[in-house]
């Protein structure tokens, strides 16, 4: 097995698990870490700490939501490209909507 083979393996292993918080991503604001034996551990990030600073711009939160939304399909598209199967199930998880008005009213 070559080094590309190997990187192709990790992401058919695991694209279901990364479709997963992304979506939880979209959904929460919160991504999920497991560590085996160490349990759960929630972190925010820098892009989401950006957008709730500047939450009360209506423009910057369009082109987010509108943005993860795009990178979405990117993944599926890749993921299936590779041979993951029923990835198309995790495009329309995300509620952007109410991510959207909980951005807005500074409820992240």
């Amino acid at each position: 097995m070559n080094f590309e083979d190997f990187i192709v393996g990790h992401f058919i292993n695991r694209a279901h698990d990364i479709l997963e918080a992304y979506n939880a991503y979209m959904e929460e604001g919160k991504v999920e870490c497991l560590v085996k034996g160490n349990g759960a551990m929630h972190f925010e990030s820098y892009l989401q700490r950006m957008v709730r600073m500047a939450a009360t711009d209506q423009a910057v939160l369009e082109y987010y939501n509108t943005s993860l939304a795009e990178r979405m399909k990117a993944l599926v598209k890749e993921f299936t490209r590779i041979g993951v199967e029923d990835c198309e199930k995790f495009l329309y998880g995300g509620n952007m909507k109410r991510k959207q008005k909980n951005m807005a009213s500074g409820n992240l």
